[in-house]
């Protein structure tokens, strides 16, 4: 006795294969999400049904498609487009990137949505050199702390030791008083 398959699972895997999944990939899907066994010849069959419905699109059982990009999109994407920055664009595509592998993973597209998130993937380093090179544009300095707290003690330590002369010489003086007194303070006066 063969159960008869819910109208949802059967809905699903229609559905993923209009995405562009292969049977087999329909099959596996609709087991792990739906926790029951499913065969490619139910998919096919599936398939068969819903073309030979008047009302219904032909589905296409491809590997993955492509989707269709206007060349206008490709140039201005190639060119810069508004006038963008190579940083700006590189941001722009990432998030294209992660938009697809999105798109792609809510279709139940698994194999598109990981080859997204891998470009997305190989354009953070470029990102990140891109960002280094910007901050690096500005004028600004950027050191550790450990620079900066030496700098901090070697400048407390000359006041300190400015402070200390001043006391003992007794201030700034003209060349020939400045002699006299260093004289005196050598003389131990």
């Amino acid at each position: 006795m063969s159960r008869k398959t819910p109208e949802r699972v059967i809905h699903e895997a229609l559905r993923l294969a209009r995405a562009g999944n292969t049977p087999r990939a329909v099959a596996a899907q609709i087991a792990k999400k739906f926790h029951r066994p499913c065969s490619t010849s139910a998919v096919r069959v599936w398939v068969a049904k819903a073309k030979a419905a008047a009302d219904a699109p032909p589905i296409e059982l491809t590997a993955h498609p492509e989707p269709e990009v206007p060349p206008s999109a490709v140039e201005a994407d190639v060119e810069g487009g508004d006038g963008d920055s190579l940083y700006d664009r590189t941001l722009k595509m990432i998030n294209r990137a992660q938009a697809r592998a999105s798109r792609a993973e809510a279709d139940g597209n698994h194999a598109a949505a990981q080859k997204a998130q891998r470009d997305a993937a190989t354009l953070l380093p470029v990102l990140a050199r891109l960002d280094k090179d910007r901050k690096a544009n500005t004028d600004s300095v950027t050191f550790s702390r450990e620079k900066l707290e030496k700098a901090r003690r070697t400048i407390a330590e000359r006041i300190a030791a400015l402070i200390a002369d001043l006391d003992r010489t007794g201030g700034i003086v003209c060349s020939g008083c400045g002699r006299q007194i260093r004289l005196n303070l050598a003389k131990g006066e």
